[in-house]
């Protein structure tokens, strides 16, 4: 269960902003604050993919690579307070393409695929709006940029 301030500050979650009061309330019933201390590895590439990640306070980096030699020649990025990760997850299980370390305690609410799908089958709408709201925010970049989409393609060939 998650705290009141936590649930003004999810509002704000791209996911989250379309969602009606009584979902916004089941969708709160099934997110878990968790706490992470510098260098704690969240997952790491290769894992399997099974929750969405916010983090509230603190922040971490986004690794590429398979052991710990690579990362800092592959730092993605960097993420803070307000940012989210593992989206994915949501939509299916998969495998973590990448490695996630905190760098700065952190505090993260995380809601796990297996709890968002019973969620889904219960209420139809609310898993359409968070996956729509996922979909968007994917296919965003691409829209901005779409030379960016063909060296992707181009990329995976």
């Amino acid at each position: 269960m998650i705290r009141e301030k936590d649930r003004t500050f999810l509002q704000n979650i791209p996911f989250f902003t379309e969602l009606n009061h009584e979902q916004l309330k089941k969708l709160f019933g099934k997110i878990v604050t968790t706490v992470h201390s510098k260098g704690a590895m969240i997952f790491k590439q290769g894992d399997e993919s099974d929750s969405l990640y916010i983090i509230r306070h603190g922040s971490l980096d986004i690794y590429r690579g398979e052991s710990p030699q690579d990362y800092n020649e592959h730092l993605i990025c960097s993420l803070h307070a307000g940012h989210f990760f593992g989206e994915f997850s949501l939509i299916g299980p998969t495998t973590r393409l990448t490695t996630a370390i905190v760098s700065k305690d952190a505090h993260l609410l995380q809601l796990k695929r297996q709890d968002f799908e019973l969620l889904a089958e219960e209420d139809p709408a609310l898993g359409w709006l968070v996956l729509r709201a996922i979909a968007r925010h994917v296919i965003a970049p691409f829209q901005d940029q779409p030379e960016f989409f063909f060296q992707a393609i181009r990329h995976l060939e």
